[in-house]
């Protein structure tokens, strides 16, 4: 099952630079997925939007590949899941919650998760942001599935000032918690980048 999900990410992936000039076709593409909570399907100017400027998500999506067929739960935990498995969440019971801060459960170690796909295909991998897939036990952190960087927020619940959440620090780099000043946006951002 495993195999099969990666072969599928692998190929979609040749698929891509299958399309591009020869020269370009020598380099992996990049690949960065974006996630926003509660972000409307035309709340960026790509598809429509008029009100709000998205002059750089507009860019990113005019010069990648956009994906409009992913099936979205209500909340973020079950949507999170869907996309680092490629799997509906019924399938491993993410489907009806987000997953609460005294919780000590999380994403099933057995599911196989995009990062460890993407690190079979020789990238390296990082999670910016939030994870809220499992915080209570390092085995469901994002390092222990796969990816080589993290930075950001376990739990995802936090203060943007204190990077806490009801005065316990949920902001990490690499698996070790982090105290820095600064507005939550920006730091990701400037991480990001």
């Amino acid at each position: 099952m495993q195999t099969k999900h990666c072969l599928r990410a692998v190929l979609m992936a040749a698929l891509k630079v299958g399309s591009l000039p020869l020269a370009a076709a020598q380099l992996q593409p990049n690949i960065v997925h974006i996630v926003a909570d509660d972000l409307g399907w035309k709340d960026v100017g790509f598809n429509g939007c008029t009100d709000i400027r998205t002059p750089n998500i507009d860019a990113l999506a005019a010069g990648g590949a956009r994906f409009t067929q992913f099936y979205v739960q209500p909340m973020c935990t079950p949507t999170r899941a869907a996309l680092m498995t490629g799997r509906y969440p019924f399938r491993y019971g993410l489907q009806t919650i987000v997953i609460p801060g005294p919780a000590n459960y999380g994403l099933d170690t057995s599911e196989y998760l995009m990062p460890q796909c993407l690190k079979e295909a020789g990238y390296t991998t990082a999670i910016i942001g939030k994870w809220h897939l499992g915080h209570a036990d390092m085995k469901y952190w994002p390092r222990q599935r796969g990816f080589d960087y993290q930075y950001g927020a376990m739990i995802g619940e936090l203060d943007y000032y204190t990077h806490s959440d009801a005065g316990v620090l949920d902001w990490f780099r690499d698996n070790k918690p982090v105290r820095e000043p600064g507005y939550t946006t920006q730091l990701l951002g400037a991480d990001a980048v």
